[in-house]
């Protein structure tokens, strides 16, 4: 009935062309959502497909956005793969097409032998989230679309056909114009990145020197490979940099030192960058790694710093000066491989730093890292810290003012 009506209304005489369509399905269950959408077998290449209907209309052959967001309630990886197919050449208006955000969907083309040439010469970004395709449709479609300005990529799933792709499983990028890019770590194909080489690694970084913005998901900081000695890659119009890391696995496999000089290496790279933010370990509530699982058990203990916190906050009372629990933070060492190194964007571009992180001892890499910005970026105006700690007596934002001040009258002597 739905359906019905949105033709209905698109075939009304003097209707103007449609340029944006959004389309939201949500359910409890994916295959209730699966049915809706699309009546037949799912592996049915002649199935009734309600998106395709309603874009074969001619008021929607303009259409410059195309949104679809399915949420069936489920996002476990061993469900469904997707939800919706998508056929890019027969659905899709090539030529109108800006903006394209997918989510449980799987986009495919037909065979080689029937697929004629169908450039997206307007698609500025593509957005995709806990999709599917095969390897080759996807690489086509992107290298179609040749002022592709924002490309993410996340959590999706390969179909990988040999006999049809012709190719050794390799996921090839071709992106000129390419200036903000997110690869989640969880893309079957590039779970290899983990165990990469520095070569492979930066030769694919290097490939995409003219992007302005760039999130990372690694593993952990330290799993950032080194640069060899004479390397030269600058990213010479990068300025914003995101790098995220898993937080099962930051700092239990690498060392402060392997984790500084990734620092390093990365400020070496990004020598215009602006803002940069670093997830030693997410503190939000859908990642907790073993140390914040292992705190929920002292939930009653949390809340009691919180509570003190708020009433020392109502109170004025910040006792800062003469607290030893924010004078321990006094001797907070400095990193080998980072500390005493310079580098350009901390001297004249680097401006806002966000930190994340879950604060152990007073002598984490986190605690350590935001000292050495504090101490080491002449221009900051902003150090965001996020450390996971309640009490804001024990809060490291507290001492970096300290560390600041400390560090100028350092310069004047």
């Amino acid at each position: 009935m739905l359906y019905h009506d949105v033709t209905a209304s698109l075939r009304a005489p003097g209707r103007h062309p449609v340029t944006k369509l959004s389309v939201l399905a949500t359910g409890s269950e994916e295959r209730r959502c699966q049915e809706v959408l699309a009546s037949g077998d799912r592996y049915s290449h002649h199935e009734f497909c309600v998106i395709d209907g309603v874009l074969f209309e001619q008021a929607m052959h303009r259409t410059e956005e195309l949104r679809v967001q399915i949420d069936c309630g489920n996002d476990d990886r061993s469900s469904l793969t997707y939800v919706y197919r998508l056929r890019l050449i027969s659905s899709i208006p090539g030529d109108t097409i800006r903006i394209l955000e997918l989510a449980s969907c799987r986009i495919e083309l037909p065979p080689p032998d029937h697929a004629a040439p169908f450039p997206f010469p307007r698609l500025a970004v593509l957005r995709l989230e806990r999709c599917s395709s095969p390897m080759r449709d996807l690489a086509t479609l992107i290298s179609a679309a040749p002022n592709l300005a924002t490309l993410h990529i996340a959590r999706h799933n390969f179909c990988w056909y040999p006999e049809r792709d012709f190719d050794d499983g390799r996921f090839v990028l071709h992106c000129p114009s390419l200036t903000s890019l997110t690869l989640d770590n969880d893309i079957t194909c590039i779970e290899g990145i983990r165990d990469a080489i520095a070569s492979t690694f930066w030769k694919f970084l290097g490939s995409l020197r003219n992007t302005k913005s760039l999130k990372l998901n690694v593993p952990a900081m330290g799993s950032i490979p080194l640069l060899d000695n004479g390397d030269n890659i600058v990213f010479e119009n990068l300025k914003h940099l995101e790098v995220e890391c898993d937080p099962e696995t930051d700092g239990w496999h690498h060392s402060k030192k392997g984790s500084a000089m990734s620092v390093a290496t990365l400020l070496r790279c990004f020598p215009v960058i602006h803002e940069l933010k670093l997830a030693l370990e997410s503190t939000s509530s859908k990642f907790m790694s073993f140390r914040s699982r292992r705190a929920r058990g002292r939930k009653s203990l949390l809340f009691t710093e919180f509570n003190t916190s708020r009433d020392l906050f109502n109170n004025r009372r910040t006792m800062l000066d003469d607290d030893d629990e924010s004078s321990e933070f006094e001797e907070v060492a400095d990193l080998p491989g980072l500390t005493g190194c310079g580098f350009d964007c901390l001297q004249n571009h680097l401006k806002r730093v966000v930190l994340q992180f879950q604060m152990e001892d007073v002598n984490c890499f986190g605690v350590r890292l935001a000292k050495f910005f504090a101490e080491t970026c002449k221009v900051l105006d902003v150090l965001q810290v996020d450390d996971g700690v309640h009490n804001f007596r024990r809060h490291i934002n507290n001492n970096v003012d300290k560390w600041r001040d400390n560090e100028s009258e350092k310069q004047k002597r």
